[in-house]
């Protein structure tokens, strides 16, 4: 794993040293090691479907909603990474992600939903 890789599985789990989020099983914790793999190895379709599956098995699992909007902004789908993301910072409770989104928001109407969640 590249340290790209790592700071977003990080960034997904853990917030100010602290562990986040619901306590992961070990096959999904093995699909996000495997999606992240996908994803270093720049098999985006492959790290997509992981991603969505481990969502379909454990919805609340913050690092595969990171994941999955990392892999579309690399396809140059940014409005669905920016709903991925929003997903993700749901699930985080973090306020610095939200003001982030809001001003990397170019959709004006998502802006004051981003910094309400702050």
């Amino acid at each position: 794993m590249t340290s790209g890789s790592l700071k977003l599985y990080y960034i997904a789990t853990y917030q100010k040293g602290r562990a986040t989020g619901p306590i992961l099983s070990q096959q999904v914790k093995s699909y996000i090691g495997d999606g992240n793999q996908a994803y270093v190895d720049n098999d985006l379709a492959k790290a997509i479907g992981i991603m969505q599956e481990v969502i379909r098995i454990e919805p609340r699992a913050s690092a595969a909603w990171s994941v999955l909007a990392q892999c579309y902004e690399d396809m140059n789908e940014s409005q669905k990474a920016l709903q991925l993301r929003i997903m993700a910072a749901h699930l985080l409770h973090d306020a610095e992600e939200w003001d982030r989104l809001a001003r990397e928001s170019k959709y004006e109407s998502l802006a004051p939903k981003c910094l309400t969640f702050s």
